[in-house]
């Protein structure tokens, strides 16, 4: 039964491209998004399906974890292909559906039902605004609606708070689907249905700042846990806020009728697909190690992990492939897109200050929060990986399809620049960008194939020196006890004076998060006083609330009829 289900979910994930084109989608045209999607559901979907087989020692919950699969690659190709239909309310909520089963036979404790409930949650919030956008005509109210159904899923500035939740509780595989693949589906079809009618939301400026905000925020937060899962999670709203930072440019300077501006804004969009598989390859990547080096310890703090890389049986090497892209290695799509970003950061500073003055700040907010986010990997990468481990912890060798599937993702990390460049030389009429960001691009992409050929000179002809045998730091004395080990707290410590004490508990939990979940706790117990009045049986109550009912839904009309 299993196989069976893994087949007709590799069915799906390839099958979607050939139904798009059977429903008349135009792939290199308006509905370019789209495709790009199902090409990284195919990609990565297909190494966490192999990646499965190797977590999940106990075989009796494959069958039910594959048809959980079954329904979220179901729902989330259905929903890029359903179009402003109702089919996309019904695919919308089967992926959600499907992540019940994602979870297989793991005891669903606290943590998980956590990661339920938030699943559950943003996915219905937003489908209430994505069904508004469904059955009104197009208008500008209908345009607002999508958006921020799909801000609240895609993990914008101030919406984000489901998804380090829904990080607590699924296994490995789980996280990589989430924030690999679901997060793609919401600023996919930004970009097919929103940035068309950008002149009709006019929030452009407000929308701008807040996603700068947001990958500040995701990277300081991300920087300063300890929790393994949770600090990829805020990585995740920190990479998210940068892709919503480069459609809204897209969105705010596309339609300049300065040329120059134009042109930038119309670069942000190359920038958001190659950051897009930057994030899609490389998060996947990193869920998928560093979530089963924490399966084999039992345990997801930083420090508790230290070590495990080097029992696991996975080479450092290939463990680091995630944190080499994030660090931006060159050769690996990391460096391709951070370099590209720092580039166009260089064009919007010569501009014109009137065409900048709202997206310089966010520049700055960014450039911090990206540094800081980077870092982070590192910050997993040297206790967990490099480590000594403790000695009462047996070797635990990974199954050869974990590191099979580990290491087709790490060729993706460093195949995707050279496949990038042939789309771009066949394709580039696609983006309208200037001729100095075509010789820029060029450089990187030349750059890129040069390092990954001699990456692969290394392993082919082995020039790489072989450790005969292994030296640790043994303060004179040849002590390699794993009290050597790389504490996670030498990295952040120095700066959570200065800054770290103002967003992250000494736990390592965000401070932020914790006021916006009181301020919810607050709003929702409302509801106790509303009930208590309801239930009074007074009548100056009922015609009381039901006048204020009335009032508030006036208003509500009245403000989206105005703005």
């Amino acid at each position: 039964m299993a196989n069976l289900l893994h087949l007709l979910t590799f069915l799906v994930l390839i099958g979607s491209i050939p139904v798009g084109i059977f429903l008349e989608k135009n792939f290199f045209g308006e509905d370019f998004p789209i495709f790009v999607g199902l090409l990284l559901q195919v990609l990565i979907g297909n190494a966490i399906l192999f990646y499965i087989r190797g977590y999940e020692k106990d075989k009796k919950p494959l069958p039910k974890i594959y048809f959980g699969y079954f329904l979220f690659f179901l729902g989330l190709s259905g929903s890029f292909l359903a179009g402003k239909t109702i089919w996309l309310l019904i695919f919308w909520e089967t992926s959600t559906f499907g992540a019940i089963f994602i979870f297989g036979n793991h005891f669903l404790g606290d943590k998980e039902n956590g990661s339920l409930i938030a699943l559950f949650a943003v996915s219905g919030i937003s489908l209430i605004f994505l069904a508004m956008w469904v059955f009104l005509p197009h208008s500008k109210i209908g345009i607002q609606f999508l958006l921020i159904g799909l801000l609240a899923k895609g993990g914008f500035s101030g919406m984000h708070l489901w998804l380090p939740e829904a990080h607590s509780g699924p296994p490995a595989h789980g996280s990589a689907s989430f924030s690999g693949l679901m997060v793609n589906v919401p600023l996919l079809l930004f970009v097919r249905y929103v940035t068309p009618d950008w002149n009709l939301i006019g929030w452009d400026i407000a929308l701008i700042l807040f996603a700068g905000v947001g990958v500040f925020f995701g990277g300081v937060t991300a920087f300063f846990n300890n929790n393994v899962k949770r600090s990829l999670a805020y990585s995740t709203i920190e990479m998210l806020n940068f892709l919503w930072l480069c459609i809204f440019v897209v969105g705010y300077w596309g339609k300049s009728s300065d040329e120059t501006t134009n042109l930038i804004g119309k670069s942000f969009l190359v920038l958001f697909y190659i950051t897009l598989f930057h994030h899609s390859i490389s998060k996947s990547f990193q869920f998928l190690s560093l979530g089963y080096l924490c399966k084999l310890k039992g345990d997801t703090n930083i420090d508790s992990c230290k070590g495990i890389g080097r029992i696991s049986g996975i080479s450092s090497i290939v463990l680091g492939f995630g944190t080499f892209s994030f660090g931006g290695i060159p050769g690996s799509i990391g460096f391709l897109s951070e370099s590209t970003f720092l580039f166009l950061g260089s064009e919007i500073i010569d501009l014109p200050f009137g065409s900048s003055v709202y997206v310089l700040p966010a520049i700055l907010f960014i450039l911090f929060g990206i540094v800081l986010g980077v870092a982070t990997h590192f910050k997993l990468y040297f206790p967990i990986a490099l480590s000594i481990p403790d000695e009462n912890i047996p070797e635990k060798v990974a199954p050869e399809i974990i590191k099979n599937s580990l290491k087709f993702l790490g060729i993706l990390i460093f195949s995707t620049p050279i496949i990038l460049y042939l789309a771009y030389q066949y394709y580039h009429e696609l983006f309208q960008i200037p001729q100095n960001l075509k010789i820029w691009l060029d450089t990187l992409f030349l750059v890129s194939i040069a390092s990954s050929l001699f990456y692969l000179s290394l392993v082919l002809f082995r020039w790489s020196h072989k450790v005969k045998e292994r030296k640790s730091w043994d303060c004179g004395n040849k002590y390699d006890g794993s009290e050597l080990s790389i504490h996670s707290s030498v990295i952040s410590a120095p700066l959570h004076t200065s800054i770290g004490r103002y967003f992250n508990n000494f736990s390592g939990e965000s401070k932020v998060d914790g006021k916006l979940f009181m301020v919810i706790h607050k709003t929702l117990d409302l509801g106790k006083f509303w009930i208590s009045r309801v239930e009074s049986g007074a009548v100056s109550n009922y015609l009381a609330f039901s006048a204020l009912c009335l009032l508030a839904s006036i208003a509500l009309l009245f403000t989206f009829k105005n703005f």
